[in-house]
């Protein structure tokens, strides 16, 4: 499986706001300044992530990504005058056979797409399968 997250984190964010003019739009997470993280520490800031897109193939992972975050322009306007780097985290599963990519490639015009965007990107590899429960 791959996938596309942003992350948005400030101390000044209102997420309720930047996502109202998009009901379609769902977090997958939110937190507030405060709120433990999963290490017990308290985080300095609030903030929320959303799924942007799912896959199987990297090319249409990425090209359903791109359209995505166009549409969603001012939500990455509003979260970055709120003081946020709105971070995109495209996630490859490794070990799914199915969901395979042997590299994660950006043309010249994607990286222009994503800069002018003003999105921080990440690729994070994540196991595809249970490694504890395979038998040899």
């Amino acid at each position: 499986m791959l996938v596309s997250v942003l992350r948005v984190a400030s101390g000044g964010l209102d997420a309720s706001s930047l996502l109202a003019p998009f009901p379609g739009l769902r977090m997958e997470t939110a937190w507030r300044a405060g709120d433990p993280d999963v290490h017990g520490r308290r985080r300095t800031t609030g903030g929320f992530t959303l799924l942007i897109a799912e896959g199987e193939q990297w090319q249409p992972l990425l090209d359903d990504t791109l359209a995505i975050l166009e549409r969603i322009r001012p939500l990455l306007d509003g979260s970055r005058k709120a003081g946020a780097v709105p971070e995109l985290d495209l996630g490859m599963a490794v070990g799914e056979p199915q969901a395979f990519a042997r590299a994660a490639t950006f043309s010249t015009d994607e990286l222009r797409r994503l800069l002018d965007l003003g999105v921080t990107v990440r690729v994070s590899a994540y196991p595809g399968q249970d490694v504890e429960n395979q038998t040899p």
